[in-house]
């Protein structure tokens, strides 16, 4: 997958623009509203938008609404989880 992510520690998901239909269904699930559709495709705006908010879910709790919403598996955390021992 290719990264789109904003120069920040912030995490933001890496995303894959050929995989994307721009179906939108990513910006709807959203709950802090960080992400935006231009020309068809979205930006995230992880760094700037949801810094500081106690509801958002990727801060919290490392999850991101957006890559369960996308039908393509466009978007990705960019990290993988590996229970203990599994390394």
């Amino acid at each position: 997958m290719d990264e789109n992510r904003a120069v920040s520690e912030f995490p933001s998901p890496s995303f894959d623009n050929s995989r994307c239909t721009g179906c939108g269904l990513c910006a709807a699930a959203c709950p802090c509203g960080a992400i935006a559709l231009r020309d068809g495709r979205p930006i995230f705006l992880c760094a700037t938008v949801c810094r500081g908010r106690a509801d958002c879910p990727s801060l919290a709790y490392c999850l991101f609404p957006c890559e369960e919403a996308c039908p393509q598996e466009a978007i990705g955390c960019g990290f993988n989880i590996t229970a203990e021992g599994d390394v």
